[in-house]
C-alpha cells in the first residue's frame, strides 16, 4: 500500500498500527496539504457486501460528528475494492500506554478524563451513533491533555460481538453484559464501558479477568468487582460509589445519560453528595420482593428466556446478594443467554452465507460448551463451505481472466487459466468447451503461422516513415536510371569510366544490445534484461518492441521475486505469509512455475494445518481442530490427490469428534473414536494420554456403578497403553482387587493371553475372552462391484453363554465429510454380509475399518434388542476399500 494514492487523493506514507478490522496508515491529502490518519479495511470485510453497506452508513452517520473530544471522521470511499476511511491524524498516546508508563493515577485526573470521554458520547448519542468499543485503546490523550475517542464511524463486524477472532465488536475486558448477550445497546452501553475504564486507570488492574473470553463475560454478567478501596484506602468512598454505578449490571441501574456523569463528576470535584437515582425498598418489604423476582427468574429460566431472567437474578442480588443460589443461577443464566444470542446469529450468517462470521461464533459456541446443540457439526459445514467459497472465488477470477485473454486471441495465456479451472470443476459454467477452442485455435494458429498475421500494424509515424522512404527509392531508382544512361553514353565515348561505388549499409548501434537482452530473457535472467531494456529506451524510446519486452521482463521480475519470497517464508515455516505470496502468484500468472508452487502451497497448507493440531495439543481450544480442517481443506482443492492431506483431513476430523466427546465426558464415544485413531497412526497428537484418561474415567464410573468386572476391563485396557506414567490404572486396579477381595468376589478368570501387567493373583481379571481373531475378507482388500459385496468372517473365541455375543463395529471415511459408523448389535454369528446401509456401494474409492468384539447382554435397547459393554479386547483393525 505504501506509496498508493487512495481516492485519487491521499497518499499512503507509511503504516502506523493495524486492528481487528483495518491496517491504519500516516497518509498525505494531496489538495489540503495536510497529514491524515487512513484506516484500510481488511478484504475479508471488503468482500462481504452486507459488512461494507453498514461501513458506509455509519462512515456517513460518523462525518456529522462535531465535537472537540472526538477524533473527526473525514471521507470514505473505496478504490479498486479496497475500503477506506479517512480520519484528522492525531499525535499523542493511548490510555493504555499512558497507564503503562505512570501506573494507576490520581482520581481527579481520571475524573476529568472520564468528563471529556462523557461528553463525546453525550454528542455522539444526540446524532443516534452508540461507539460499541469504548477501551483505553480507543482513548488519545494530546499534549495538551485533551482526550479525543476514536474509531466513531467504523462498523462492527457483527451485530453480536465475537470473542474468537480479531475482529469482534468490544472487547471481553470491557464489554457490558447486554452487549455479550446479544440485546440491543444504547449509550448506557458506552458508559459501562467507561466505568471499566475509570477503574482501571484507579487501580491499574482490570476489575474482571481470567485465562478464557467467556470466563471474563460470566463475570460481567454475574460477578461483583473487587472493591477499589481494598488497594486504595485514600479514595474517596464517593469515586468508588460513582464508578460502580457507572458499571452497574442492569442499564437502568446506571447513569442514563453521559450528561448524568458528567453532572456526577462536577458534584464529586466540588465535593457536592451525587443524587441517588433508585428509591430505596422499605426494610419490611425485601424479603417478600425478594421472593417474588427469585421465582420469577427461576421460572423464566426453565422456560428458556435467559435474557429476562438474568434481569430478574439481577435484581434479587442487588436487593440480597447472598439469597440462595442466585449468584450460580445468574452466571448459568448468562451462560445460556449467550449461548442462544451466538447461535441465533451464527444462523443468520449461515443463512446470508457468511462464513467467516458464522465460523467465529460457532466457534466460541464450542469453546464454551461443545455440545450446545449442533454447533459443532455447524462449524465443520462453516469451515467447509468458507474453504470451498474462497476456492470458487479463485475459480471465478481465473476464468474471468481466462476469457479476457481469450477474447484478445491470446490463446497460450488463456489455456493456462481455464486449465486451472478445470482442474478443480470441469464442470465450471463453460470451461470445457472454451479450454478445447482455445487449444484448437493454438493449434491451428502455429501450424498456419497466424501469429504473424496477428502483429499490430504500425502507428502512423511508422507509416509515414515507410511512405517517405518509398518516395525517395523512387527517386533515388529513377536518378541511377538517368545516371546509368549518362554513364552509359560516357562509356560509349570513351570505354575509361570506373563503375560506381556500392553504398555501405547503415549500421545499428542498438542492435547487439537488444539482442543480448533477449538472450538475458531466455535465460530467466530478468534484472539484467530489464535494466539492458532501460538503457535501449534511453538512447532510442521507440525502438522496435522493447516497450512491450521490457514490461514483460518486469513482469517476470516480479512473479520471480513472488516465488522466491514464498520460498523464504517457506522455509522459516512462516505459512501465512507464504501461502499469501503464492497465492498472489497464482493470480497473476497459473502458468509461472506452476508444479513447484501448487507443490510447496500444498505443504504449506498440510504444516499450517499440523501447527493447529499441535496447538490444540497445547491449550484444549476445538477451534485449532476445526482450522486444521479447513487448512487441509484449501490444500486439497489445490491438490486433490494428495495422500498426506487426505489423511491429516480424516485424522484432525476423528481427533476432533474424539475430543468433543471427551470433553463431554461421553466415554464410550471418545474411546472409540481414539482408538481408530490409534491403530491408524499411534503417536498422533495426544491420542494415547486421551485414550489412557477415557478409559480410567470410565472405569471411575463403572466402579461407582459397582461394576466391578466393567471397571477391571478398563483399567487393564488403560495400563496396555504404552504412556508415561501408569501409575493411575495401576492404583485404581490394585485397590479394587483388593476391595473384591475383601469382598469374596472373583471376576470370571480369563481365557488366553494373559494381561501384560501380571498381578500377585492372575486369575483376577476382569477380560473373559481373547481379541476375537479375523479371517476376512484380507486386509486392505478391494472391492468393485455390488454383485460381491463384503463379507466379514471371524474365529469363535470359544463357547458364548446365553448373555454373550459378537459385535461388529465398521467406520466409512469418505473425503467430503466425517466419517460414517455402522454397528452390527449383539450376535450370535461369527460371519457377516455387509448391507448398504454401512456405505458400501456408495462410495468412491472410500475406506471402510472394522473389527470385532465380545460382549454381555446387560440390558436392552429401547427396541428390544440385547445391549452391553466388552468382555475382551478389540481384535485387529482391519481395512477395505470400494470403488466403481
Amino acid at each position: 500500500m505504501i506509496g498508493e494514492i487512495l481516492g485519487n487523493r491521499y497518499k499512503i506514507i507509511r503504516e502506523i498500527g493495524s486492528g481487528g478490522m483495518a491496517w491504519v496508515y500516516l497518509a498525505e491529502d494531496l489538495i489540503e496539504g495536510v497529514r491524515v490518519a487512513a484506516k484500510v479495511l481488511y478484504p475479508q470485510f471488503s468482500e462481504d457486501i452486507s459488512y461494507i453497506q453498514r461501513f458506509n452508513r455509519e462512515a456517513k452517520l460518523a462525518i456529522h460528528l462535531n465535537e472537540p473530544h472526538i477524533v473527526r471522521v473525514l471521507d470514505y470511499g473505496a478504490t479498486r475494492d479496497v475500503h477506506y476511511l479517512i480520519m484528522e491524524y492525531i499525535e499523542g498516546q493511548d490510555l493504555l500506554e499512558i497507564l503503562e508508563e505512570k501506573g494507576p493515577l490520581p482520581y481527579e485526573e481520571v475524573l476529568n478524563i472520564a468528563s471529556q470521554v462523557a461528553r463525546a458520547l453525550e454528542h455522539a448519542s444526540q446524532q443516534g451513533v452508540v461507539h460499541r468499543d469504548i477501551k483505553p485503546q480507543n482513548l488519545m490523550v494530546t499534549a495538551e491533555g485533551m482526550v479525543k475517542v476514536c474509531d466513531f464511524g467504523i462498523a462492527r463486524a457483527v451485530a453480536l460481538p465475537s470473542l474468537t477472532q480479531s475482529g469482534f465488536v468490544g472487547s471481553p475486558y470491557y464489554i457490558s453484559p447486554e452487549q455479550a448477550m446479544g440485546e440491543h445497546v444504547d449509550v448506557r452501553s458506552d458508559i459501562y464501558s467507561l466505568g471499566i475504564v475509570m477503574y482501571q486507570l484507579l487501580s491499574g488492574k482490570l476489575p474482571f479477568d481470567a485465562k478464557s473470553p467467556w470466563s471474563i463475560i460470566s463475570q460481567h454478567i454475574a460477578s461483583k468487582p473487587p472493591s477499589l478501596r481494598l488497594s486504595n484506602t485514600e479514595l474517596p468512598e464517593v469515586v468508588e460509589y460513582l464508578v460502580n454505578k457507572a458499571m452497574a449490571k442492569r442499564p437502568e441501574d446506571r447513569f442514563q445519560t453521559p450528561a448524568e456523569l458528567i453532572q456526577a463528576v462536577e458534584d464529586v470535584l466540588s465535593g457536592r453528595e451525587i443524587t441517588a437515582v433508585k428509591t430505596p425498598v422499605p426494610e419490611q418489604n425485601i424479603a417478600g420482593l425478594v421472593e417474588n423476582l427469585y421465582r420469577r427468574a427461576v421460572e423464566a429460566s426453565q422456560a428458556e428466556e435467559w435474557q429476562r431472567a438474568v434481569n430478574l437474578f439481577n435484581q434479587v442480588i442487588n436487593l440480597q446478594p447472598d439469597y440462595e443460589d442466585a449468584t450460580e443461577r445468574l452466571a448459568e443464566a448468562g451462560r445460556q443467554a449467550r449461548l442462544s444470542a451466538l447461535y441465533a446469529a451464527a444462523n443468520r450468517a449461515l443463512e446470508a452465507k457468511r462464513w467467516q462470521e458464522a465460523i467465529d461464533e460457532l466457534s466460541e459456541i464450542v469453546a464454551i460448551d461443545a455440545h450446545y446443540k449442533d454447533a459443532s457439526k455447524l462449524l465443520t459445514s462453516a469451515g467447509l463451505a468458507f474453504s470451498e467459497s474462497k476456492t470458487r472465488g479463485k475459480l471465478k477470477a481465473l476464468y474471468r481472466r481466462g476469457l479476457e485473454h481469450f477474447d484478445a486471441r491470446e490463446w497460450s495465456q488463456a489455456i493456462d487459466y481455464l486449465a486451472q479451472v478445470y482442474e478443480v470443476d470441469p464442470n465450471y459454467e463453460e470451461v470445457a468447451e472454451l479450454l478445447a477452442e482455445a487449444r484448437r485455435r493454438s493449434r491451428r494458429t502455429r501450424e498456419a503461422g497466424e501469429e504473424l498475421a496477428r502483429r499490430k500494424p504500425p502507428s502512423f509515424g511508422v507509416r509515414l516513415a515507410i511512405a517517405a522512404k518509398r518516395v525517395i527509392f523512387t527517386i533515388i531508382l529513377l536518378v541511377l536510371v538517368g545516371l546509368g544512361l549518362a554513364g552509359a553514353y560516357v562509356l560509349y565515348q570513351t570505354y575509361q569510366q570506373p563503375p560506381l561505388a556500392q553504398p555501405t549499409p547503415p549500421v545499428d548501434p542498438l542492435a547487439d544490445d537488444y539482442q543480448q537482452a533477449l538472450a538475458y530473457m531466455d535465460r530467466g535472467q530478468w534484472d539484467q534484461a530489464v535494466s539492458l531494456f532501460d538503457e535501449i529506451l534511453a538512447a532510442a524510446s521507440d525502438y522496435k518492441d522493447v516497450v512491450e519486452k521490457r514490461a514483460e521482463a518486469l513482469e517476470k521480475q516480479e512473479l520471480t521475486g513472488l516465488y522466491d519470497q514464498g520460498k523464504a517464508y517457506f522455509e522459516q515455516g512462516e505459512w501465512d505469509e507464504a501461502i499469501a505470496q503464492w497465492q498472489e502468484l497464482r493470480d497473476r500468472d497459473p502458468g509461472f512455475e506452476r508444479a513447484s508452487v501448487e507443490d510447496m502451497l500444498c505443504r504449506a497448507y498440510l504444516e499450517k494445518g499440523l501447527l493447529r493440531v499441535d496447538n490444540f495439543d497445547e491449550d484444549g481450544d476445538l477451534r485449532h481442530l476445526h482450522e486444521a480442517m479447513v487448512d487441509f481443506g484449501q490444500g486439497l482443492a489445490i491438490c486433490p490427490d494428495r495422500a498426506d492431506l487426505q489423511e491429516e483431513k480424516k485424522l484432525a476430523s476423528l481427533y476432533l469428534d474424539a475430543n468433543v466427546a471427551y470433553k463431554t465426558a461421553d466415554w464410550d464415544e471418545a474411546i472409540v473414536k481414539l482408538n481408530v485413531i490409534y491403530e491408524l497412526r499411534a503417536g498422533y497428537g495426544q491420542v494415547k494420554e486421551k485414550l489412557y484418561a477415557a478409559y480410567v474415567s470410565r472405569g471411575d464410573a463403572y466402579a461407582e456403578e459397582k461394576r466391578w468386572e466393567l471397571a477391571l476391563a478398563d483399567y487393564e485396557l488403560a495400563l496396555e497403553l504404552e504412556v508415561s506414567d501408569k501409575s493411575a490404572a495401576a492404583e485404581k486396579r490394585d485397590d479394587l482387587l483388593e476391595k473384591l477381595a475383601s469382598l469374596s468376589v472373583t471376576p470370571t478368570p480369563t481365557r488366553g493371553v494373559p494381561t501384560p501387567r501380571p498381578t500377585a493373583t492372575p486369575t483376577r481379571i476382569a477380560i473373559k475372552y481373547p481379541a476375537p481373531k479375523l479371517l476376512g475378507p484380507p486386509n486392505r482388500r478391494a472391492f468393485g462391484t455390488t454383485l460381491e459385496p463384503p463379507v466379514l468372517e471371524w474365529e469363535p473365541v470359544g463357547e458364548l453363554a446365553d448373555d454373550e455375543y459378537y459385535s461388529v463395529l465398521v467406520v466409512h471415511y469418505y473425503p467430503p465429510g466425517n466419517p460414517i459408523y455402522w454397528t452390527s448389535g449383539l450376535i450370535k454369528e461369527t460371519r457377516v454380509k455387509l448391507p448398504e446401509g454401512a456405505g458400501y456401494g456408495k462410495a468412491d474409492h472410500d475406506e471402510f475399518y472394522w473389527w470385532v468384539t465380545v460382549h454381555r447382554a446387560t440390558k436392552t435397547t429401547p427396541d428390544g434388542k440385547p445391549d452391553g459393554p466388552s468382555i475382551s479386547p478389540k481384535s485387529e483393525v482391519r481395512m477395505f476399500f470400494w470403488g466403481p
